[in-house]
């Protein structure tokens, strides 16, 4: 099971793959309206219908940005094509 929010491989682990750019305050309200709702609604974790790569994909969609087709992927492999698809 997954969860939204901070544990402690977080601090001692580097991220394999990153992707980061700046947003709007608009944007990030934007952001944050989207977490709060995928929490209440997302209610089970399914490996290939809901996993942790769509969630990453309603996140960026909601501030427009491009998103890989195939969600079914190594997050590694998903995050480094998110990047490759929105790269400003």
């Amino acid at each position: 099971m997954g969860t939204v929010g901070v544990v402690r491989l977080d601090f001692t682990r580097r991220p394999a793959a990153r992707f980061r750019i700046g947003v709007s305050k608009a944007e990030y309200y934007r952001v944050v309206r989207e977490i709060y709702h995928l929490r209440k609604t997302w209610t089970t974790y399914e490996l290939l219908v809901q996993n942790c790569n769509n969630f990453v994909g309603q996140i960026a969609a909601s501030i427009g940005l491009r998103t890989p087709m195939i969600t079914a992927q190594f997050p590694v492999r998903y995050v480094t094509e998110l990047r490759a698809l929105n790269s400003r």
